[in-house]
């Protein structure tokens, strides 16, 4: 699969709520700051759209899309072109996952 998109990240600015009876004095009056990482599908005068997943086909999966206004930076992650080595096989775990939760269990009955 080649990689055609960069990833990068977006810090971007977003409205909240709260609900209940709340006081003047314990509202967060600014805007949350959020962080979303992803390949960049599209950057322009109107916002950034940010993809999780990209596809073989090179299609896009879960898209966040940040309106420019809300925008606080955007910075790069990976460089514009990534490169792929040859394929490699990926070594097996030295351990079991069931039987390493089950030794944390007993560890934890003893102490």
């Amino acid at each position: 699969m080649k990689i055609t998109a960069p990833i990068i990240g977006v810090e971007w600015e977003d409205a909240h709520g709260s609900d209940g009876t709340i006081s003047a004095h314990e509202i967060d009056h600014k805007p949350y700051v959020y962080t979303t990482v992803g390949f960049l599908v599209r950057s322009d005068e109107i916002g950034v759209s940010v993809a999780f997943e990209q596809g073989e086909d090179g299609k896009f999966r879960d898209i966040t899309f940040v309106p420019r206004k809300m925008i606080v930076r955007e910075f790069p992650i990976s460089p514009k072109k990534v490169s792929r080595g040859p394929k490699r096989s990926h070594p097996k775990p030295d351990f079991n996952v069931e039987s390493g939760i089950q030794q944390r269990a007993d560890a934890q009955d003893r102490g």
